[in-house]
C-alpha cells in the first residue's frame, strides 16, 4: 500500500510536469483550450439560470383584481409634458457667435416658438445649452409691457441704480445686488434678465427657467427662481471680474438655416 501511494504521487508530479511542458511549448493551443472550456461552463450556467427563471415565472402569483388597477391608472389625472432640448432641431452649424476670447462670455438666445401671447427660446451659455427663455410676443408697433425686444447682438451689464424692482429682489434675495440688464435696445429700457412664471410677468424682459409647461394656452416656466439665482452668480460674478459679456438674440426664423 504503501508502494502504491508514493507509485501515484510520483505519477501526479510526472502529469503536472508534462501538462506545463505542453503548455509552453504550446501554450497559444492551451490558452485556447481554456477559452473554450471556460465558454462551456458558462453556456451550462446560462442554461441552468434561464430554466430557474421559467420554473419561478410558472409558479408565480398573477394579481387577483387586474382590472381595478388598470381603472386607477387610466383615471389619475396625466403629467404635463415638459418641452426638451433633445426634441428641437438645434443644428451644430448655425451661424451664431462663439466666444473666441477667454475673458468674453457669449450668450446666445434661439427663439423657437411664438402663439401670438408668449414667445419661447432656448439660452446658451458659450455654445452650450443652459436654460429655456420665456419672453413677450412680437409685435411690428410696439406695445408697451407685451412686446418682446427686437432680435440683436446687446452688452449684458449691471445697472447699477436702486429701481423699485432692484429693491423687491433685494429683499427676498440676499445673494441679490443689481439686476442684469441688456443694454442699449433700441425703443426699450430697462430690459432685464429675471425670473417669472408666464409673459404676464415679463414687460418686455426675459424670463429664464429650467423648464417650460407648454401643453396649454398658457406657457408657464418651471423652476425659474432657483436657475435665476444660479444663472445671476455665473454671470455676475464674471462682470464683477471685467468680463465682457454679449447676448445675441435671434428670431424663431433661425430654422430657416436648416434649408440652405
Amino acid at each position: 500500500m504503501k508502494f502504491n501511494k508514493h507509485l501515484l504521487f510520483i505519477f501526479i508530479i510526472i502529469l503536472i510536469a508534462f501538462v506545463i511542458a505542453i503548455a509552453v511549448k504550446y501554450h497559444q493551443a492551451f490558452q485556447n483550450l481554456w477559452l473554450w472550456f471556460v465558454g462551456f461552463i458558462g453556456v451550462i450556467a446560462g442554461i441552468f439560470r434561464q430554466m430557474g427563471s421559467k420554473i419561478s415565472s410558472f409558479f408565480a402569483t398573477e394579481p387577483n383584481n387586474l382590472n381595478s388597477g388598470l381603472s386607477q391608472v387610466v383615471n389619475e389625472e396625466p403629467v404635463k409634458p415638459q418641452v426638451k432640448v433633445s426634441d428641437l432641431p438645434v443644428p451644430a452649424n448655425l451661424p451664431i457667435e462663439v466666444q473666441k476670447d477667454v475673458s468674453t462670455t457669449i450668450i446666445n438666445v434661439l427663439r423657437y416658438s411664438d402663439d401670438g401671447e408668449t414667445t419661447l427660446g432656448l439660452l446658451y451659455i458659450n455654445d452650450k445649452f443652459y436654460c429655456y427663455t420665456l419672453e413677450d410676443t412680437y409685435s411690428e408697433i410696439k406695445v408697451h409691457g407685451k412686446t418682446r425686444i427686437p432680435a440683436g447682438s446687446y452688452k449684458l451689464d449691471f445697472i447699477k441704480q436702486l429701481t423699485p424692482l432692484t429693491l423687491t429682489y433685494r429683499q427676498t434675495r440676499d445673494w441679490f445686488d443689481f439686476h442684469l440688464e441688456i443694454k442699449n435696445v433700441p425703443g426699450f429700457t430697462g430690459v432685464y434678465i429675471h425670473n417669472g412664471g408666464t409673459s404676464a410677468d415679463t414687460e418686455g424682459c426675459l424670463l429664464i427657467a429650467d423648464g417650460i409647461t407648454s401643453n396649454d394656452s398658457m406657457k408657464t416656466l418651471t423652476n425659474s427662481r432657483k436657475t435665476f439665482e444660479e444663472f445671476y452668480k455665473l454671470i455676475g460674478n464674471q462682470l464683477r471680474n471685467n468680463y465682457d459679456v454679449n447676448i445675441n438674440i435671434y428670431d424663431d426664423n433661425w430654422i430657416n438655416h436648416l434649408k440652405n
